[in-house]
């Protein structure tokens, strides 16, 4: 009786398992980035936002002298993907969104690069 229910329990969590990583492999497909440049971007403090159902960030991105120099996390939920808010590093460092992301926390970095994307489309 026991080994039946163990069987049944851990078909159970392995079932979960496999809809959890199919559900991130779909949306993390579907945060598609546009063809932005960080040339020429218009001095100002842009904020932007993306959802990504279960993971939403919202930035605050500083344009000084045509380039990013600053992008502060106003929000970010999420499950366990806070390490993907070292994207913000990135994204400064090499002035682009063409930067790969965050391994293991793939949602949450495309989301606030999203985010960050949103924002700068209106600096150009």
């Amino acid at each position: 009786m026991w080994k039946s229910a163990l069987i049944w329990g851990l078909a159970l969590v392995l079932g979960a398992g496999i809809a959890i990583n199919h559900y991130v492999g779909e949306v993390a497909a579907g945060i598609v980035f546009n063809p932005l440049t960080f040339d020429n971007l218009q001095d100002g403090t842009y904020v932007g936002e993306h959802d990504a159902r279960l993971v939403y960030a919202k930035v605050q991105v500083t344009v000084e002298g045509g380039r990013v120099t600053a992008i502060d996390l106003m929000e970010h939920r999420h499950g366990r993907g806070q390490r993907g808010e070292r994207i913000l590093e990135v994204i400064l460092q090499k002035q682009s969104l063409q930067v790969d992301h965050i391994s293991g926390a793939t949602i949450s970095s495309k989301t606030i690069a999203k985010a960050v994307e949103n924002s700068l489309i209106f600096a150009n």
